[in-house]
């Protein structure tokens, strides 16, 4: 029993936390439709959730990425390059 209980455990660890899709995919829409200040926030809050990821996962990558991306869009040069 502690066996199934250990694996189903580690088995929901290892997931994306909800949050974090949800995050990204407001934030893309937001950086559509060029309100780059909404976008900003989603994936900053992206990035504070993704946190809970291992350092070497991807999508923590993509999550600088496109905050990088929508900090360039917005005229923040400076903070996109940091």
């Amino acid at each position: 029993m502690r066996v199934i209980l250990f694996f189903a455990v580690l088995a929901l660890c290892a997931q994306t936390p909800p949050e974090i899709d949800a995050l990204l995919t407001t934030g893309h829409g937001a950086y559509r439709k060029a309100d780059y200040v909404e976008a900003r926030k989603s994936f900053e809050a992206a990035w504070a959730a993704a946190g809970t990821l291992p350092e070497n996962d991807p999508r923590r990558y993509e999550i600088l990425k496109n905050l990088s991306g929508v900090l360039g869009a917005s005229g923040a040069n400076e903070e996109a390059q940091n």
